[in-house]
């Protein structure tokens, strides 16, 4: 890929036009120490699912942010 997921999340806060500002991001890494978990945070992701992950839990995660 061109960026990673954290560089991607910033791009896409700090785009002028390109992106609504409250398009929901999630994060879905294998990084979930507690600094992982708020570097996504601080790079404007809305939340973060662990690898790996349950379907499930990425549905519930989705539809939260869809409703």
């Amino acid at each position: 890929p061109i960026m990673g997921g954290i560089e991607a999340a910033k791009a896409i806060r700090n785009a002028n036009d390109e992106f609504p500002k409250n398009i929901p991001i999630i994060a879905c890494t294998a990084g979930v120490t507690p600094h992982e978990i708020q570097e996504c945070y601080d790079a404007g992701m809305n939340d973060f699912i662990g690898k790996p992950y349950k379907p499930d839990e990425m549905a519930e995660k989705i539809k939260k942010y869809l409703s």
